[in-house]
This record gives structure tokens, sequence and C-alpha cells, in this order.
């Protein structure tokens, strides 16, 4: 009797880890988030002469106009988003950071809604993307209704003198709500 006692304790004891053990993996998987990032190399050149209006896939009225423009004392470069897009801004004067490459953008950094952003200028050497060579313009999507933001990039390289702009690629991180490193692509 004293057996069958500690054979069925042995039992219960075995039944009851593998039962938590098993709810906890259940618990583990439906928690996690998968990304799902896209990603496209673009390679386009914003001249004085050539604008360029990057409109983002699957988005409806979402885009960055890109634009060089003529001052009396040299160039200014800029990015004018539509009204469903903030721009990385921790400056708080409308010129936004220029990230390096795994640099996080998620929501807790500094966005701004203003519709003109200065990546570089000749005038007072304003804008942080002028000469730096490759740097990640950070910026986020207000998502599809659920009040979330999809977290993107867009890699740029603004010449010194600011009279070319080349927008080379850009990621999305799909999944509303999930932050995104600079250059992530998948």
């Amino acid at each position: 009797m004293k057996t069958s006692l500690n054979l069925l304790f042995l039992a219960l004891v075995l039944f009851s880890s593998c039962s938590k053990s098993g709810q906890n993996e259940l618990e583990s998987t439906t928690v996690a988030t998968e990304n799902e990032i896209y990603s496209e190399i673009m390679e386009i050149n914003v001249t004085p002469e050539n604008s360029y209006t990057f409109n983002l896939p699957d988005l409806e009225n979402t885009f960055l106009h890109f634009e060089i423009i003529e001052l009396s004392t040299g160039y200014a470069v800029r990015v004018q988003p539509s009204s469903t897009v903030q721009i990385l801004d921790s400056s708080t004067f409308g010129y936004p950071d220029a990230l390096k490459e795994d640099e996080l953008i998620d929501a807790d950094r500094e966005w701004s809604t203003d519709g003109n952003f200065v990546l570089g200028t000749s005038v007072g050497n304003g804008g942080l993307f002028e000469g730096n060579g490759q740097r990640y313009l950070g910026f986020r999507v207000l998502g599809n209704g659920d009040g979330d933001f999809q977290y993107a990039w867009v890699l740029l390289n603004n010449n010194v003198g600011n009279t070319n702009l080349k927008i080379l690629s850009y990621g999305v991180n799909q999944t509303s709500g999930n932050s995104i490193q600079a250059g992530a692509i998948e």
C-alpha cells in the first residue's frame, strides 16, 4: 500500500510539473510579437532642379517630400512630411536627428509634427545631415486606425554644400507599436 501511495504521489508530481512547463511555454509564445520589417533600396538623387516625393507603400496619403531650395547665400535641404508622419527631432528646432546604424527608433524619442524640417543649410550651418556621410532619418507613421505608430527609417547622404541629397533606402516595421533600429531590414 505504501508503495502504491508513493507511486501515486510521484505520478502527481510529474503530471503537475509537465502541466506547468507546457503552460509556461504557451504563455511565452502568446506574449511574443513578430516584427514585420519591409525595406527597399531606392537610390534617388535630389538636386535643386529635381525634388522627390517618397510615397510609403500601402499607406494612403503618407509621404516624405525632399527638396533643395536655393537661398541668397547657398542652398538648404529639407523634408516635408504628410500630416500622418512625425519626424525624430531631439533639437525641437526642426533639425531632425542624423542617426547612425542600429540606433533605436521608438516611442521614447522626441517626435515632431512640424511641416518643414531642415536636413542641412548654408545659413548658420543648420541641420545635422550636411557632410556627415550616410545617416538615417527616423520617422513614424500613424497606424491604420489603431492609434499605434509604425516606426521607420530612411537612409540619406547629404553632401557638403547641400546641392545633392541621395535617398538610398528605407525600412518600416509594419507591426504597429514596435520599434525599429536604424538600418534594420529584417
